[in-house]
């Protein structure tokens, strides 16, 4: 009937403005039908989570599932994205791996290269 709500709130921390469209899950509180709190996009036939299982926790921070995420199961954190960045201070304590080259202060791992006592170029690991 095009009526409208005032906005109503998330009931969350996290911020997730939906598509126009999405489906809601809202909670209307007993003293007023604006009077509620948006859950979130609950899964259904058309929005169907992309795994589930024991034991596994995901958050997909894009709309099309897969695009970007973070996932954890049996001791594993998961980040999936386009580009990770990640801002401040990072101290690791245990193994990092890498399949590609890995950059530190603009410094290649890969590529780089020390200039030895006698003014001689050593060439790249390998």
């Amino acid at each position: 009937d095009d009526s409208v709500t005032r906005y109503i709130p998330f009931l969350s921390f996290e911020y997730s403005m939906p598509a126009v469209g999405d489906m809601m899950l809202v909670l209307h509180l007993s003293n007023g039908q604006e009077a509620g709190v948006v859950l979130g996009r609950p899964w259904s036939d058309k929005n169907v989570p992309p795994e589930y299982g024991e034991g596994l926790y995901r958050k997909d921070f894009a709309h099309t599932p897969g695009e970007a995420y973070v996932r954890y199961k049996d001791g594993t954190v998961t980040i999936h994205a386009g580009k990770v960045v990640i801002e401040g201070d990072l101290d690791v304590n245990g193994q990092i791996t890498s399949t590609g080259d890995t950059t530190a202060g603009g410094i290649s791992l890969q590529q780089h290269t020390h200039t030895d006592s006698v003014g001689g170029t050593t060439s790249p690991p390998g």
